[in-house]
């Protein structure tokens, strides 16, 4: 049986020196198999508040709308607090991912908005407000911005929006 080739520690380390230099290090820890693709958000939230995934076109563009924005160097964010009229039964904290193709091709996107979920479920999980809608829209600096700031961004814009909560 024949083993697998040995690759040179030369294109090992350019492998790696590029993964570094797209911003890669300063992710979360990728917890693998099958279950971590599909869960959007920590199941387990503190104060019991669901958190539902914005997926429709027409909820983007009214939150844009109607909403307001902040924009870090890490991030923008788009908040809009719904009112009991337009709950119906949807309770809770709704969560919307954009990055567009300005940022890079469709593999950079996918990094940055996994970026995004990860501070997102990091933050808006235990401190964002029941009953509102959040759009998270990735920037280039997405990428390149480390994860403890890219998280302090998140937590900057909420406070800015006030839809922070403490």
């Amino acid at each position: 049986m024949a083993s697998a080739p040995a690759w040179p520690r030369s294109v090992a380390a350019g492998f790696l020196q590029t993964v570094v230099e797209k911003g890669v290090s300063g992710c979360p820890p990728n917890l693998g198999g099958r279950a971590s693709r599909f869960r959007v958000m920590p199941t387990v939230q503190s104060k019991s508040v669901p958190i539902i995934r914005l997926k429709r076109r027409s909820d983007f563009i009214i939150l844009a709308r109607r909403g307001q924005k902040w924009a870090t160097p890490g991030l923008v964010l788009q908040s809009r607090q719904r009112n009991d009229a337009e709950t119906k039964s949807l309770d809770g904290i709704r969560v919307g991912f954009t990055v567009t193709k300005k940022v890079g091709n469709a593999v950079i996107r996918n990094r940055a908005r996994r970026r995004l979920k990860a501070a997102a479920g990091e933050v808006i999980a235990t401190h964002g407000q029941n009953l509102t809608d959040y759009v998270l829209i990735g920037r280039v600096g997405t990428l390149k911005r480390p994860y403890a700031l890219l998280v302090s961004d998140l937590k900057t814009a909420m406070q800015k929006l006030n839809a922070y909560r403490a």
